[in-house]
């Protein structure tokens, strides 16, 4: 056979396949442009419109809102969701939308939003399509201001969990919290907005992690002087809400209540903002992990071992270590090679600051009796995962020789990273070796300045560095050399 022959023989036999392979692609990329399409439909945000077409142009310079930073969770089909979006725009007044847009999709949305206190959140619910479960998305998001001046975008990685949401009716959802004193109503939910007339809430400390029958403790950490008329609580897209008792204190309101009945492992969002004559400021969200019960007959209610840091039972009359001054190791600690430092590996302690500091110095476990509460430094040496907050990393909040303790240390990246977005197999931002639920841990380290009542922690849950008021109850880890 002639070259040229052969040439063409070639050709045509290999046609089909590269017809076939062309095809493929293309079908390829048309079956996910439909999918990125119906993960937009799909995101059903509170004051949201989806619309067709290219998003705006995100725009560079001072003009425009710029975002230094973007948090979410892993998202499940029929369950609420939130993102926060960091901002240090100086016309925060101004801002009075956000654009969201997936990756891909030909269409994007445009979200009514706020930004107070550097910070505008996004809620709404995922409908539960189910074949977006176990897929991965890139959202892109934007702050936009009322003369139509849109930031640069910014990207979060997201991923639909492979399991759905408990199902909950949103009526369901909020009685689910219980609070003294609290007054329910099924509709007519105030809506919050941004203004320096109304209380906002600057930052919201709870657990990451609390079980069916627990109680909570969370702080809100507003600037506001004026008299605050209630806490509202609700849920993403839930008209319904209820009022709850407010009592300002030193630029903290503190709420607490009950979890009632929920399936452990399911993930919670519930919302929160403060009111005034005026209205309410805006929301803010509050997530946590629905933890296991009181599994192994604990006499001190933990749902492990507590207290005395024991893995058996009871608050004493243990067989292992702690409090009555055994000697046994159990596994209760682990040694950190680089630093040298030895840590009690976590367990559901939630007390006060005092408590804690009281705690680590009255600790005797393996043997030895000189633990500590570690210092904010001391405390971000655990951290992995999270390059701002580790160790070295931008976060300006230390002791030492840079010491740096007061609010103003705080920037945007001490934020932290995605919740449950951490190595250890839980998502924590610690080493695997700690093991444990995500927990947020105080430090010794005093908040200097006017915020001399508050301490600072670190929250393994999304691996953020941040202060408490020292009369909130955060979990306990103990240290020493």
């Amino acid at each position: 056979m002639k070259r040229s022959s052969l040439r063409l023989f070639l050709s045509l036999a290999l046609l089909p396949i590269l017809v076939f392979a062309c095809s493929s692609d293309s079908d390829d990329e048309e079956i996910t442009a439909e999918l990125e399409d119906l993960f937009t439909d799909a995101l059903d945000f509170e004051g949201g419109t989806v619309k067709d077409g290219t998003p705006p142009e995100g725009q560079s310079g001072a003009d425009a809102p710029q975002l230094s930073a973007v948090q979410g969770d892993t998202l499940r089909l029929g369950a609420p969701f939130a993102f926060s979006l960091a901002s240090d725009f100086a016309e925060a007044e101004n801002v009075t939308k956000a654009v969201v847009f997936v990756k891909g999709s030909a269409k994007y949305i445009e979200v009514d939003a706020g930004l107070a206190a550097g910070t505008a959140e996004l809620f709404g619910r995922l409908q539960a399509e189910t074949d977006l479960r176990g897929k991965a998305f890139t959202l892109e998001f934007a702050l936009q201001t009322a003369d139509g001046h849109t930031g640069e975008y910014r990207s979060l990685e997201v991923s639909v969990a492979d399991e759905d949401a408990q199902e909950l009716t949103m009526g369901e959802e909020i009685i689910l919290l219980t609070s003294v004193g609290e007054t329910s109503h099924e509709s007519g939910r105030p809506e919050g907005r941004a203004g320096a007339d109304v209380p906002q809430i600057l930052s919201l400390s709870g657990p990451a992690t609390l079980a069916a029958g627990e109680t909570f403790m969370l702080s809100l950490e507003t600037a506001y002087t004026g008299t605050v008329s209630a806490v509202l609580l609700t849920t993403p897209g839930n008209a319904a809400y209820k009022e709850l008792p407010a009592t300002l204190s030193e630029g903290h309101v503190m709420v607490g209540g009950e979890l009632a009945d929920a399936s452990e492992g399911e993930r919670l969002t519930f919302l929160f903002a403060l009111t005034n004559e005026s209205g309410a400021g805006l929301y803010r969200s509050w997530s946590f992990t629905v933890g296991s019960g009181v599994a192994d007959g604990d006499a001190d209610g933990d749902a492990d071992n507590a207290v005395d840091g024991d893995t058996d039972n009871a608050v004493d009359g243990d067989t292992d270590n702690a409090v009555d001054g055994d000697e046994e190791s159990t596994g209760a600690t682990w040694t950190d090679t680089t630093t040298g430092f030895v840590w009690e590996k976590p367990h559901s302690n939630i007390i006060t600051w005092q408590a804690a500091i009281d705690y680590c110095d009255t600790l005797n476990l393996d043997g030895y009796d000189d633990w500590r509460l570690p210092d904010i430094t001391e405390l971000r040496t655990l951290l992995r995962g999270c390059p701002a907050t580790e160790t070295g990393g931008t976060c300006n909040v230390g002791v030492g020789a840079e010491e740096c303790l007061d609010r103003s240390c705080k920037d945007d990246t001490c934020v932290g990273c995605a919740n449950d977005g951490g190595p250890d197999p839980n998502g924590c931002y610690w080493p695997d070796e700690m093991n444990g639920g995500c927990v947020i841990v105080w430090s010794a380290s005093v908040a200097t300045g006017s915020l001399s009542d508050s301490a600072w922690h670190v929250n393994f849950n999304y691996g953020g560095v941040d202060r408490d008021n020292q009369g909130y109850p955060n979990n306990s880890i103990c240290v020493r050399n």
